[in-house]
């Protein structure tokens, strides 16, 4: 069988194998490999072993499926957990929070930029925050909508919640086009 024969066959395959899993109403295993690989980077890439990650497959799969996106589940799911654990811009983000905890708990006056001794501080505490179990990280539904009011249609939205830190719940929105620069924001 030549090479392009047999990439024929794998190309039939795989099409089968997706319209099955779709005519029962399942995600792809194509969907399902990308959800895994996407947990797995966030896992690796922050060391998070203890968060509980709910990527929703019927729900993330039909969004990929769906939605036109330029930024893939994965690309997404690492873009706003950088935002969670470096991005303090919004005063109620979860890194903000560390931030204020940090200078508090160092004894050290308030200044912009932080000491890097503050700064290693809320990205250590924060980590280990996010890190602990009852933590979790979870895609919005098409039915759902943040506090700020994104739409799910044009974002990829994640919410945090980490019950350890403060009972703050935390979104990250990361535009489907990859025009904007990923943000997030708490609220309370």
């Amino acid at each position: 069988m030549s090479y392009v024969t047999s990439g024929l066959v794998a190309l039939s395959l795989i099409a089968f194998v997706s319209i099955t899993d779709e005519s029962r109403g399942e995600p792809s295993s194509t969907c399902l490999t990308q959800l895994a690989a996407a947990e797995a980077e966030v896992r690796n890439e922050f060391r998070l072993s203890k968060l509980t990650i709910d990527l929703a497959p019927e729900e993330t799969c039909a969004q990929i499926d769906q939605i036109a996106n330029t930024v893939s589940i994965k690309d997404a799911l690492v873009a706003g957990m950088r935002s969670f654990l470096r991005d303090g811009s919004h005063s109620e983000s979860p890194y903000a929070l560390a931030m204020h905890l940090a200078f508090d708990r160092l004894d050290v006056a308030w200044t912009d930029p932080a000491p890097p001794a503050v700064t290693r501080s809320a990205r250590i505490s924060l980590t280990k925050h996010v890190n602990r179990e009852g933590s979790v990280l979870r895609v919005l539904g098409r039915d759902e909508v943040p506090e700020g009011g994104e739409s799910v249609d044009a974002n990829w939205i994640f919410a945090l919640k980490i019950p350890s830190q403060s009972d703050h719940l935390h979104w990250a929105v990361i535009e489907r086009s990859g025009e904007a620069a990923a943000y997030n924001y708490g609220f309370n």
